[in-house]
């Protein structure tokens, strides 16, 4: 059994770094467990990547950039190990029911690795997965449990990964404490994004909330012309923030 289990795959995210400093006091051996930095260079420097996103370049290139040569890098080492665990925060929600894991594949193996920590939210991004981190891997998640300077979000992530240990027998019990309510997982199937075919700033609607339906019709936000966006479909907004992304508001998703 090998497991892989990674932080700072963008480098501003610090919350991985302190997730695994949490994690090496429990003395796995590292030929079953590692941990690794994925973005060395620009965790060093605290920015999210240095010249392209980590997460959206693998399986990585021997002669590209910074970015790709580490994913060439990093692809190698997923493809050995049994279940990669990628460590990251978001600015959308803190510790609660919008907590989420991210997956690229959602088959029996995976769905038995989410059983035992029964996130509050689940989604299976099958909008360009293929070079996401984890859509290397055998099992991959990703954790996206809420700011990355929030001690509960880190503490229950801690809790989870321990767990997901535990039932592959690497520790004999779980020492860290669970500061969320385990419920059933809401699964939803990310299939697009909705992309932001206008030039500038925008504000969402206050009506506006991830998770939560929009109906087609509805505005969702007004750009700094002052030209209403309209859904043309029925969907569910997934990381939906204002001017979080350059080239999309967000992403759609149907609920499983």
């Amino acid at each position: 059994m090998k497991i892989l289990i990674i932080g700072s795959t963008h480098g501003h995210e610090r919350i991985g770094l302190q997730v695994i400093e949490e994690l090496r006091k429990l003395n796995l051996y590292p030929n079953q467990v590692e941990f690794i930095v994925g973005n060395p260079k620009a965790s060093e420097l605290g920015v999210p990547f240095t010249e392209g996103d980590l997460n959206r370049v693998f399986p990585g290139k021997p002669d590209g950039n910074y970015e790709e040569r580490r994913a060439f890098e990093l692809s190698e080492k997923i493809l050995q190990a049994d279940l990669v665990i990628d460590i990251h925060s978001t600015k959308t929600t803190d510790l609660g029911e919008n907590s989420m894991i991210i997956v690229t594949k959602y088959d029996e193996e995976t769905k038995r690795v989410l059983e035992l920590i029964s996130p509050p939210k689940v989604l299976i991004m099958r909008h360009k997965s293929d070079n996401a981190l984890v859509s290397q891997a055998k099992i991959g998640i990703a954790f996206e449990y809420g700011l990355d300077d929030s001690e509960s979000v880190m503490n229950a992530t801690v809790h989870d990964i321990a767990a997901i240990l535990m039932s592959y027998g690497l520790i004999n019990q779980n020492p860290f404490s669970n500061p969320r309510e385990v419920s059933t997982s809401s699964v939803y199937d990310v299939y697009d994004a909705f992309k932001k075919n206008f030039e500038g700033d925008y504000v969402l609607s206050k009506e506006i909330e991830n998770f939560k339906q929009i109906n087609v019709g509805q505005v969702v936000c007004t750009t700094n012309s002052n030209e209403e966006i309209i859904a043309e479909e029925d969907f569910y907004p997934i990381l939906f923030g204002n001017n979080r992304y350059k080239d999309i508001l967000g992403f759609k998703a149907q609920k499983l």
